[in-house]
């Protein structure tokens, strides 16, 4: 009878022991599930799941408030995700939030990441649709970090090959341990750096000529910038233009009288025509220069007469001893 007590109070106690512990368990579960305490339902939408199930996480820059709910097709680009998110998390969590998803850890499970979107807005409410992000899947980077592999056995095998043909080329190694080659690619490189050089100088010289002709020095700047020059050279043109237009009137009025002249020959008018062709006008001027020139003739023997007249010999004497005296002092000595 006692030994009936015993095991009546040990399964009992067993029994207590394993519905504490069912409780204990179903409340943690429906706590990490958001099944007990308050929530609201919001929404995104995105293209690709990426392997999201009902009961994933949905966290808050790294926090946990909230499951995912469910998953749903809207068409063959759209996806729904339905999140269960804690009333207390969401009066801090606002309307422009944005959703993309993640993983826990390198390869644990898919979850919901929320962070904070640009701008200010309200705290989410029931009903809600945030924001979906596209984020890079594991997948992708996967087949990215096996093409990059891919690419770089390539570039590994091509690089092998050309140093083995490198090493069997006997000409590459007699260019590289040629001393006179060197030599000349040492002369070549230090003629090309004396160019350099000398273009350098050039171009400074070509510079301070530059900024001397917009300074006004020189030649060429005074010709290009002396204001005062310019002047004067538009005076000199001015002054040239006037001479040409002096020169024009002066050819013009010459054309003009030789004109009349010729028309007063060929009417057989005026002065010229008389000398020309009047045979008596002719006769007549050579009488005249003949009796000029008696008359000089004759003048001469008169003063001639006067020097040896004794009335006027000492005056003339006087005079020619001034002219010998002044002739003597203009001589040089």
């Amino acid at each position: 009878m006692a030994e009936s007590r015993i095991n009546n109070l040990k399964l009992g106690i067993f029994t207590i022991a394993g519905i504490l512990f069912l409780v204990i368990s179903l409340y943690m579960i429906g706590k990490d599930q958001n099944l007990f305490g308050s929530n609201i339902l919001i929404s995104t939408r995105m293209r690709n799941a990426g392997g999201l199930v009902s009961g994933n996480n949905v966290r808050y820059s790294g926090i946990q408030v909230g499951t995912v709910s469910e998953v749903n097709l809207l068409s063959d680009t759209s996806i729904e995700i339905i999140m269960l998110i804690n009333e207390d998390a969401a009066n801090k969590i606002l309307n422009t939030s944005i959703a993309s998803l993640g993983t826990e850890g390198l390869i644990g499970n898919r979850i919901v990441n929320l962070i904070a979107g640009p701008g200010t807005g309200r705290p989410i409410r029931e009903g809600d649709v945030i924001m979906g992000k596209k984020t890079t899947d594991t997948d992708q980077m996967l087949e990215t970090l096996s093409t990059t592999n891919q690419n770089a056995a390539e570039l590994s095998s091509e690089l092998l090959t050309a140093v083995k043909r490198l090493n069997g080329s006997s000409g590459f190694w007699r260019i590289i341990e040629n001393d006179t080659l060197a030599t000349d690619l040492t002369t070549t490189l230090q003629n090309i750096r004396k160019a350099s050089e000398n273009t350098n100088m050039l171009t400074s010289d070509m510079n301070g000529m530059l900024n001397d002709i917009k300074s006004g020095n020189g030649s060429a700047g005074k010709i290009l910038f002396d204001t005062t020059l310019a002047t004067q050279l538009g005076e000199a043109l001015s002054k040239l233009n006037h001479a040409a237009s002096n020169a024009a009137a002066l050819t013009e009025k010459t054309d003009q009288l030789l004109k009349g002249i010729k028309h007063d020959i060929e009417s057989g008018n005026g002065p010229a025509n008389s000398i020309l062709k009047d045979s008596g006008m002719v006769v007549k001027l050579h009488n005249t220069l003949t009796n000029v020139e008696n008359s000089t003739a004759a003048f001469n023997d008169n003063m001639k007469a006067l020097k040896h007249n004794f009335l006027l010999r000492g005056y003339f004497r006087k005079q020619e001893k001034i002219k010998s005296k002044d002739s003597a002092f203009g001589k040089p000595k």
